[in-house]
C-alpha cells in the first residue's frame, strides 16, 4: 500500500512537472521554426549590416579621439613647465629668511622644470648645470614612482661609479626631501627641497610638502580645461561620416548611429540623412540619455555586444543592435582603455507565428517527452522506494527489541541523509536500552543494600542481639541508609516532574559569585582533606544574574561536588565566572581522572555512569548530571564539558547576565 500510495504521488507530481517543460519546449520549438525563415533574411542581414557600420564608426571615433587626445597631450606637457612666475611667488612667500634652502619641481621623465629660492641666490648656486639641462637622478624618479617620499644628505649623483669625476646634480653636498606627485594614481612628477644647513631636515620636509599641495591644486585647474570634451563634440564630422558609410536603401534608411562615451552617456547621434530623429528611439532626451550599466560594463572589456531588444528600456522599440567598443592602446604597454562605444541600431521587422505549425509541433514534442517522462518517473520511483522499503523492514525489526539494526548509506542525497539518521536512532535506542537496563540494576543494588542494613539491624535490636549500649550507633546507620533511600526517591520525583513540566522556574535576581563563593566554603573540609590547589577567578567581585536561585545552586553545587570527588589529590581545582557580554559562563575545572572520549557523549544522559566501579562514587545513581543539564536547558542556556581522560576535566554552562 505504502509503495503503490508513494508511486501515484510522485508520477502525477512528475507528469505535472514534466508536462509543463515539454509544453515549454514545444512552444519554443515551434515559435523558432515559423520565425527562423522569416527572420533570416531581415534581422540576421539588419545586424551584420549594423556589424560593419559600428566597426567603420568605431574606427573613425578612435581616429579622432587620438587626434584631439594627441593635442590635449602636448598641451599637458606644457603644464609642469610653465610655473616660473607662479612657483618663484610661492617659494618667496615661504622663504622668509632662509638663505640656504631651494626648492625645484622635476616632471615624471625626472627632468627639472621650475626651480625657486631666495631672491638673492641664483640656479647656478645649486646646480651644477643649466635649468634646461637638470635632471634628478633616475634611481631616485624610480623611487619616487613607487609613491616613496625620499629624505637624504648628498650630491645627487647622476652618474654614480664612485670616482670623484661623476656627474652630480647640486654644487656641494645638501640635504633633500623629494615628496612624488600623483593625480588621478598617475605619477606626474616630485618636488625637491634642498638646505646646505645641515639642522634642517624637518623645515624643508614642511616647505616641501606645502609645495607639493599648490602645485597638485594648480595642475588639477589646469588638466581639468584640457580634458573636457573629448567625445562630445562631433556632430558635422559623424553627420558626414554617417552618409558616406550608409546608402539610401530600404535597409540602411532606418539604421541609427549613436555614440556613448566611458560614463555611458550617449554623446551623438545621427542617421542617414538625418531622416529620424533622436526622439524616434529614446525613450529621454538625448541629453539624458545613458545605455544601461550592464553594456558598458561588457563593452569595457572590449567585447561586442551584438542583440535584439530594447536596451533595458533606453529605446522606445526592440531593436537589432550592435555596440562596437572603442579602445585606446597605451604607448608604454599593452594595456588598453575603454573610452567609449559605437552603436548602431535599426528597427526589428515584426513576424506573425505560423499556429499549425505551433500547434503541430506542440503534440509532437509533448508525445516524445511524456514517453520519456513515464520511463523516468517508473526509474526514478523503484530508485526512491528501495531504501525506503529496507528502512520500513529495519523499523519492523527495531520494534521487536533488535536495536543492532543497520541500513546500508548510499550516496549523500536526502534519503541518504534519512538512512544515516535511522542508523542513529538506531544506537541512541539501543544506549538508551543499556542504560535503563544499567538503572534498574544500579536503583536495585542501591534499593536492597539500604533496605538489607535496615532490615538486619531492625531485626537484631527487636531479638536483643545488639547490647542495648550500642543501640543508638546502629539507629544512626538505619537513619543514614533511610535517607540515601530518601535522596534516591527525591532525584526520580525531581526527574518525573521536570519531564512533566510541573517543575517551574521561579526566577529571580541574585549574584552569582556570591553563591560560588558559598559552595566553595562548603566543601572546605573535603577540599583540605585532598589538599587540593583551588582558585577562584571571577571578572567582577559582583556579578547579577537572572535565574532560579535554588536550581541554579543544585546545579553548582552538583558539579562542584563532582570536582571535588573525582579529583586527583594536591591537583588542581578552578571554579571561575567570565563575564561574556549578556550572558555569564561559569566553569568547574579540576585535575583528576577525567572522562574518556567514549563517554563525552552520554555524560549528561539519564542513569549513565562513567564511574561504573563505583570506587570514586559510592552514593550516586547516575542522575545527578542529567538533572543539571535539564535544568540549565529550561533556562534556554548551555552546558558542556570537555576532558582529557586521565589528566582534567571542565564543565561549563552560561546564564542569562542582569541588565544594568
Amino acid at each position: 500500500m505504502f509503495k503503490s500510495v508513494f508511486m501515484k504521488y510522485i508520477t502525477v507530481m512528475m507528469v505535472i512537472v514534466f508536462s509543463g517543460f515539454a509544453i515549454l519546449t514545444s512552444l519554443m520549438t515551434a515559435f523558432m521554426r515559423s520565425y527562423s525563415d522569416n527572420f533570416r533574411d531581415t534581422a540576421d542581414f539588419k545586424l551584420a549590416r549594423a556589424k560593419i557600420v559600428s566597426s567603420s564608426m568605431s574606427v573613425y571615433v578612435k581616429n579622432d579621439y587620438e587626434k584631439r587626445l594627441g593635442e590635449a597631450v602636448e598641451r599637458e606637457s606644457d603644464i609642469l613647465s610653465s610655473y616660473s612666475r607662479y612657483f618663484q611667488n610661492a617659494v618667496s612667500s615661504l622663504f622668509t629668511g632662509r638663505n640656504d634652502t631651494a626648492v625645484f619641481l622635476s616632471d615624471r621623465n625626472a627632468k627639472v622644470c621650475s626651480f625657486g629660492a631666495a631672491l638673492q641666490h641664483k640656479i647656478s648656486d645649486f646646480f651644477t648645470v643649466a635649468l634646461q639641462d637638470a635632471y634628478i637622478p633616475g634611481d631616485l624618479n624610480s623611487r619616487l614612482r613607487t609613491g616613496e617620499t625620499v629624505s637624504e644628505k648628498g650630491l645627487m649623483y647622476t652618474v654614480n661609479t664612485g670616482s670623484e669625476d661623476d656627474s652630480h646634480l647640486l654644487t656641494k653636498e645638501c640635504l633633500s626631501t623629494s615628496i612624488p606627485l600623483y593625480y588621478s594614481d598617475d605619477y606626474i612628477g616630485a618636488v625637491t627641497a634642498v638646505s646646505f644647513d645641515n639642522g634642517s631636515s624637518s623645515l624643508i620636509k614642511n616647505l616641501a610638502g606645502i609645495l607639493s599641495s599648490h602645485v597638485l591644486g594648480d595642475y588639477s585647474k589646469r588638466i581639468g580645461k584640457i580634458n573636457t570634451g573629448a567625445l562630445i563634440s562631433y556632430s558635422e564630422e559623424f553627420q558626414t561620416i554617417i552618409d558616406l558609410l550608409l546608402s539610401d536603401t530600404e535597409d540602411d534608411r532606418d539604421m541609427m548611429v549613436f555614440v556613448a562615451d566611458n560614463t555611458r552617456a550617449v554623446t551623438v547621434f545621427g542617421t542617414y540623412s538625418g531622416k529620424i530623429g533622436a526622439g524616434d528611439l529614446f525613450t529621454s532626451p538625448l541629453t539624458d540619455t545613458k545605455i544601461p550599466e550592464s553594456i558598458a560594463k561588457v563593452l569595457s572589456t572590449g567585447v561586442e555586444v551584438s542583440e535584439i531588444s530594447n536596451m533595458e528600456g533606453v529605446l522606445k522599440r526592440d531593436c537589432v543592435y550592435t555596440a562596437h567598443p572603442v579602445m585606446i592602446s597605451h604607448s608604454d604597454n599593452d594595456s588598453e582603455d575603454y573610452i567609449g562605444a559605437v552603436i548602431v541600431a535599426t528597427f526589428n521587422t515584426d513576424t506573425k507565428e505560423s499556429l499549425h505549425s505551433t500547434i503541430m509541433t506542440l503534440i509532437m514534442a509533448t508525445l516524445w517527452i511524456l514517453l520519456a517522462s513515464l520511463i523516468a518517473i517508473y526509474i526514478m520511483s523503484e530508485k526512491l522506494t528501495t531504501p525506503i522499503r529496507k528502512m520500513n523492514d529495519a523499523a519492523k525489526e527495531m520494534s521487536k527489541g533488535k536495536f543492532d539494526t543497520k541500513i546500508e548509506v548510499r550516496g549523500r542525497d536526502e534519503i541518504a541523509e534519512l538512512s544515516k539518521s535511522f542508523n542513529e536512532m538506531s544506537v541512541s535506542l539501543g544506549n538508551l536500552e543499556r542504560m535503563r537496563s544499567s538503572f534498574i540494576s544500579d536503583v536495585s543494588h542501591e534499593l536492597r543494600t539500604p533496605m538489607t542494613s535496615i532490615g538486619g539491624f531492625i531485626d537484631s535490636i527487636l531479638d536483643g542481639a545488639i547490647p542495648q549500649e550500642k543501640e543508638k550507633y546502629y539507629l544512626e546507620i538505619v537513619s543514614s541508609e533511610i535517607k540515601r533511600l530518601s535522596r534516591l526517591v527525591t532525584s526520580l520525583l525531581e526527574i518525573s516532574r521536570m519531564e512533566s513540566g510541573k517543575n517551574k522556574l521561579n526566577l529571580d535576581t541574585f549574584d552569582i559569585c556570591e553563591m560560588a563563593r558559598t559552595i566553595l566554603i562548603s566543601n572546605e573540609q573535603r577540599i583540605e582533606a585532598k589538599r587540593l590547589d583551588v582558585e577562584f577567578r571571577c571578572d567582577h567581585d559582583n556579578i547579577n544574574v537572572v535565574a532560579d536561585r535554588d536550581k541554579i545552586h543544585q546545579c553548582l553545587f552538583n558539579i562542584c561536588d563532582n570536582a571535588v570527588k573525582f579529583s586527583n589529590e594536591g591537583g588542581k581545582y578552578i571554579l571561575g565566572i567570565k563575564d561574556v557580554g549578556e550572558k555569564v559562563e561559569v566553569s568547574v575545572f579540576n585535575e583528576g581522572i577525567g572522562i574518556t572520549e567514549d563517554d563525552l557523549p552520554f555524560v549528561f544522559e539519564r542513569f549513565y555512569k562513567s564511574d561504573k566501579s563505583r570506587g570514586l562514587d559510592k552514593k550516586g545513581v547516575g542522575l545527578g548530571l542529567y538533572l543539571v543539564k535539564s535544568m540549565i536547558e529550561a533556562h534556554d542556556e548551555k552546558i558542556w564539558v570537555e576532558s582529557e581522560s586521565g589528566k582534567w576535566c571542565r564543565f561549563t554552562f552560561t546564564l542569562k547576565k542582569k541588565k544594568n
